[in-house]
């Protein structure tokens, strides 16, 4: 236990040994990261944070945290666990004493916050005194001779100066972050899908991707579970490194799902963040291709007009954001109609929604329909 005491930490245990994991569940409290142990700052959500800290050959641990202040939740890879960091420690919830003393908590999975409280049934009356209890074997041991009377877990703080040894009937955490250790898995384990850009309807506003400007488009906005976009930064970030692949997933009026699969995708880094994308899969796309053809281009939006098109801002005229040509035969950050059928020949509607040109295989899905669900997401392959 000396090890543990020197971090000055604070313990968190049930006191009936569980069948799970030692380490499951830890949670911390007055974490503050040494500036030297961040490696990177990103504006990823947790998937993505801990996705690319598997793949980096010098982030050791990874933690989210995001406030009701923050638009977007704030990644840090470090170079060492977090809990070198922290003033305590709480934690684990499904572990004994005995088996998480001799282990490396580089191991174990966290969750993690800088204002991480517990909440639950405590039993004041079954504590010790104040300073009678000064370490966790002390506590736990406390803890097993009023188990009888409905203590079954317990919590020691030797942060401060008057070590605390506090007893609940039952209990859980209540964190604002969650971050994770991560060691580099096999391939097969990397190859989940990162979700770039969400649309459907969600009851936002229709103009609410079309009224975004420049910036918002490089840091990203919206709710991965309803609309959304992950922002050029941080695509270009992720796929920077390595070999990416590209799936478009739509679905139409009727519930039918599309898809179209590139087998090479990468947003090159600023100042014009420019589309790389090849290899149409043409074998298990059930959509036309609509995207080869801004290969190379630069991103345009209303406010920041990057486009082939010497009369016009592509971004401005068609209510969107994307890799405009001269203009587009998609455009997925259009305006959200959610109609398949504008009226056609107008000038007003044409090309303005979210569209992906298909009209090669059903003729009606063409530049005045406008489609309810798009969804991008892409995969390291290599």
């Amino acid at each position: 236990m000396a090890r543990l005491a020197t971090y000055g930490i604070a313990i968190l245990f049930p006191l009936a040994v569980v069948g799970h994991g030692p380490c499951r569940g830890m949670t911390v409290a007055d974490c503050q990261v040494n500036e030297g142990n961040i490696i990177h700052r990103y504006n990823f959500n947790a998937a993505i944070c801990e996705s690319q800290c598997k793949r980096s050959d010098h982030c050791q641990f990874w933690r989210v945290y995001q406030n009701e202040s923050m638009q977007l939740p704030e990644c840090l890879h470090l170079r060492t666990n977090y809990h070198q960091d922290c003033l305590s420690f709480a934690g684990p919830v499904d572990g004994n004493v005995d088996s998480c003393l001799e282990t490396d908590f580089c191991s174990c999975s966290a969750y993690i916050g800088e204002e991480c409280q517990y909440v639950g049934e405590r039993l004041v009356g079954l504590e010790p005194p104040a300073g009678d209890v000064n370490s966790i074997a002390d506590c736990q041991e406390w803890g097993r001779a009023v188990q009888s009377l409905g203590a079954d877990f317990f919590y020691f703080s030797g942060v401060t100066e008057m070590a605390e040894c506090q007893m609940f009937a039952s209990i859980q955490s209540s964190c604002s972050a969650i971050g994770g250790p991560a060691a580099a898995p096999p391939m097969e384990e990397c190859e989940e899908w990162i979700l770039i850009q969400k649309r459907g309807q969600f009851g936002n506003p229709k103009d609410f991707f079309s009224s975004k400007l420049w910036e918002d488009y490089v840091t990203g906005f919206g709710d991965p579970a309803k609309e959304f976009w992950l922002g050029l930064d941080s695509i270009s970030e992720l796929t920077k490194v390595g070999i990416w692949e590209l799936r478009v997933d739509l679905v139409d009026f009727e519930g039918t799902n599309y898809s179209a699969f590139y087998s090479e995708f990468q947003v090159k880094e600023e100042p014009l963040y420019r589309l790389s994308i090849a290899g149409f899969d043409t074998e298990i796309s059930t959509v036309q291709d609509s995207l080869t053809w801004a290969n190379e281009m630069a991103f345009s939006t209303s406010d920041n007009d990057n486009d082939l098109e010497n009369d016009v801002n592509c971004a401005q005229q068609f209510l969107g954001a994307w890799w405009y040509t001269d203009c587009h035969a998609s455009s997925l950050n259009g305006y959200n109609y959610n109609n398949g059928s504008l009226p056609e020949l107008k000038p007003e509607f044409y090309g303005k929604g979210i569209v992906w040109v298909n009209e090669d295989k059903i003729l009606d899905q063409d530049y005045y329909f406008s489609w309810p669900q798009a969804m991008m997401r892409i995969r390291r392959k290599l």
